[in-house]
């Protein structure tokens, strides 16, 4: 998905009194390292005294791999929508296959198994998974625990030293247009809570 796939939840935060800037990269071509420093550049032509990140999906686990291993100074909190910050069991089953590696590229198979196993990070984190299993992807993830959003399990989102973690009755793309998540999000950059 390209980053104008979160213009809804963008929308959303500018209503809020956030100024959001949408950041793509490359999942199918760069590893995660490479889309963690493209990350920290774009971060560091941002002119904002703080700097949140809201990210889906994948985009989490470039959020995460950016905060821990780049310097940033303008400390906000986090919001990853669907993250498997555990691991992808979808992304495990469909790298056994040649169009299922090309699909899922290099960051989500170097992401398993997850480099980490607790959240040590300045940057306050908070988790919102999904539990309605709707969507393409759950046709390729047969076996994938319940409850799940069609592509990432519940189980797969948490991670020790989270700040908060919240499931709400969502898809996982339906999440990008979800407004209560989109309340959950501002709420949670605002507070630290959900």
């Amino acid at each position: 998905m390209n980053r104008y796939i979160c213009l809804p939840l963008a929308w959303s935060l500018r209503r809020a009194g956030f100024t959001p800037y949408l950041f793509g990269y490359s999942s199918v071509h760069d590893g995660i390292e490479a889309n963690a420093a493209c990350l920290a550049n774009f971060v560091a032509g941002i002119p904002e005294d703080t700097v949140h990140f809201v990210a889906h999906s994948l985009g989490g686990l470039v959020t995460l791999e950016m905060l821990s291993k780049h310097k940033h100074t303008r400390q906000g909190r986090a919001v990853l929508l669907g993250s498997p910050i555990r691991g992808s069991f979808l992304a495990h089953s469909l790298a056994k296959y040649r169009f299922g590696k090309w699909l899922v590229g290099p960051s989500l198979i170097e992401w398993n198994p997850p480099p980490l196993n607790t959240w040590t990070g300045k940057t306050e984190v908070g988790v919102i998974a999904g539990s309605i299993r709707l969507g393409m992807a759950m046709f390729f993830s047969s076996g994938l625990p319940l409850p799940n959003d069609g592509a990432v399990a519940v189980e797969e989102t948490q991670l020790l030293g989270l700040k908060a973690h919240l499931v709400l009755p969502v898809s996982h793309t339906g999440m990008l247009v979800s407004s209560r998540v989109m309340r959950e999000t501002a709420t949670f950059l605002r507070t630290g809570e959900f």
